[in-house]
């Protein structure tokens, strides 16, 4: 529990999971180069720090019960930089998650990969793949690692699931996508500053409580994670009815 939780907050935050509440946490990782500017220092060792986020959020996640975390590290937009810097955050990805494997086995973590395999080398694809198929048996947390992933993408490449005569358009507990037997999002948090969601999880949002900061990834660990599932749990979710506490 970080120091600027009280034990109350911390209780309120287990509650919610216990309860079901919250079930799926997603987030869009956003503000490693803008934070590395800021500290005069090179964009990659903003990547670098965000690693660290990834992991300190990971674990207090974890330790906490949620049973869904969705992260968007890298979007198809994102191609738009300079190879140097994309070949470098996909060689990063690679080297981080083969040493948290052991983690992952460990904690009952399950890895799916969500996105497309449209210009991703051939070798990140089978990583991914091979990473899934290591894990599948895990029951503890899952992580969907959103790389190259995009909202409409997702709709396109999954359309043919819109045959399914199970899916209910109108519950807010419906599912759809790469990873149909995910659920909907509860609370989705976006760092760095931005006000949208960039094109993630556009299905999945839809009855989503949204929190943004201006705290930039690197600078978002347990502390920031833990204040932002406190103010999760002060909400009132009513799915379009009237709240209890407006009636």
């Amino acid at each position: 529990m970080s120091d600027v939780t009280s034990a109350a907050d911390y209780d309120l935050i287990t509650q919610s999971v216990a309860d079901g509440r919250l079930k799926h946490f997603a987030l869009t990782a956003d503000g490693n180069g803008r934070w590395a500017t800021t500290q005069g220092l090179k964009r990659s060792v903003g990547h670098e720090e965000g690693i660290r986020s990834f992991v300190a959020c990971l674990n207090v996640l974890r330790e906490l019960g949620v049973k869904y975390f969705s992260i968007h590290a890298f979007s198809p937009e994102n191609w738009g930089r300079n190879n140097a810097e994309i070949q470098y955050i996909i060689d990063l990805v690679q080297r981080a998650l083969t040493h948290l494997e052991p983690s992952f086995m460990r904690d009952h973590v399950r890895f799916t990969w969500a996105g497309t395999t449209n210009n991703l080398p051939e070798s990140v694809v089978d990583f991914f793949h091979g990473l899934e198929e290591r894990t599948a048996g895990n029951t503890g947390l899952t992580l969907q690692f959103c790389f190259n992933y995009g909202g409409r993408q997702e709709v396109y490449e999954c359309r043919s699931q819109f045959e399914n005569d199970s899916i209910d358009w109108n519950s807010p507990t419906s599912r759809f996508g790469y990873h149909p037997d995910i659920p909907p999002v509860d609370f989705y948090v976006r760092t760095g500053g931005e006000l949208r969601i960039s094109n993630f999880l556009i299905w999945q949002l839809a009855h989503a409580e949204l929190y943004f900061t201006e705290v930039p990834w690197p600078a978002f660990r347990e502390a920031e994670l833990l204040e932002s599932l406190t103010e999760f749990c002060t909400r009132d979710r009513s799915f379009g009815r009237v709240p209890a506490s407006r009636q």
